[in-house]
């Protein structure tokens, strides 16, 4: 499914998006900037942005839904979540508005000095971009090495038409599965189901509805992964439970994924965002990095929401997030 919408003069505008990496090093945007000097193209670079507040989310979101071109790039220095969560919200604004799409996640050495939810997030990301692009061709490049990503986004900022010279080809089309799908927070949860997801899915079975839960104690990319990405492009309904116990750093990267298989599939998601709590004092600080990535989350959903007529619903509270799940279901058998 390719949803138009025509661009919206009320949002920050910029031709060229230069999402990704900001850390002590930022010359790995530079062969993008010059491109866009010489093209006499306007760029918006999030590293130049100082001072972060949540008055910097409508430039910081926003300016995606107006671009024609958005490069990403992910450097294994960096933790680099929110630059990975912005590959699956620039999936979904391309599928809105068409855009060109660059992105290369660097590979790690080293993987040992690193945590498995850092390692498991990165391989999703990639793995679920190749995915939809096999589904809809032509929707994002994908580059494996640095010199690669430089000549493909590089080359789509020079081309004629803002990069916009070939259209997306139709979807192929993908199977329903018919069931609910639950995503979300699961750690820290080592012999049982996370909490909200448990009880998000067993008040749905209570009222006769299928459900799947993508949890598994014993995760492993290579033997699970095939199996999740077919659950989160097939299911009649795709449902987000990130609670304020955990940071949720690798589900809140899922969360642009599975608003583009969404859009996508024309298939309804629905997703309740908790705001995190310090376990030690139980207060909610919204400057602590998981609440800000939460709120990011937030703000493109809402603006996803609004260009879809419904299809994204953000949930206040999981008895909200029920009654979608349940009445999306009954309304697309």
């Amino acid at each position: 499914m390719h949803t138009q919408i025509e661009q919206t003069p009320s949002l920050p505008t910029a031709e060229v998006i230069l999402y990704g990496s900001c850390g002590q090093e930022n010359s790995w945007r530079e062969p993008f900037k010059v491109a866009c000097v010489d093209t006499n193209k306007t760029y918006f670079d999030p590293f130049q942005v100082t001072g972060w507040s949540r008055d910097s989310l409508p430039a910081e979101t926003g300016v995606l839904y107006n671009s024609k071109t958005v490069v990403v790039g992910v450097h294994a220095g960096t933790l680099g979540y929110g630059s990975l969560a912005e590959i699956g919200w620039s999936i979904s604004s391309s599928l809105l508005t068409r855009k060109s799409l660059s992105f290369y996640v660097e590979r790690v050495s080293e993987a040992s000095r690193y945590s498995q939810e850092f390692l498991r997030t990165r391989q999703l990301v990639v793995s679920q971009s190749e995915r939809l692009n096999e589904i809809q061709p032509g929707l994002c490049h994908i580059s494996q090495t640095y010199d690669e990503f430089v000549d493909h986004a590089v080359s789509s900022i020079y081309s004629a038409g803002h990069g916009l010279d070939i259209p997306l080809e139709a979807a192929r089309p993908v199977s329903k599965i018919p069931e609910i799908a639950i995503f979300g927070t699961t750690q820290p949860c080592p012999d049982s189901t996370p909490r909200t997801i448990d009880e998000t899915s067993n008040t749905l079975q209570s009222k006769g509805l299928p459900t799947y839960i993508a949890y598994k104690p014993d995760w492993d990319f290579d033997k699970h992964h095939t199996e999740e990405i077919a659950h989160k492009i097939g299911a009649r309904v795709l449902l987000q439970c990130i609670d304020a116990h955990h940071p949720s750093y690798g589900s809140l990267v899922e969360t642009g994924m599975l608003t583009a298989a969404s859009v996508m599939s024309g298939r309804p998601f629905g997703v309740l965002i908790e705001d995190y709590t310090d376990p030690e004092t139980g207060i909610v600080n919204p400057e602590d990095y998981p609440n800000r990535l939460r709120a990011l989350q937030r703000h493109h959903l809402e603006i996803v929401s609004a260009r879809t007529s419904g299809l994204v619903r953000v949930a206040r509270d999981k008895e909200e997030l029920v009654d979608f799940g349940y009445e999306a279901y009954k309304d697309n058998a």
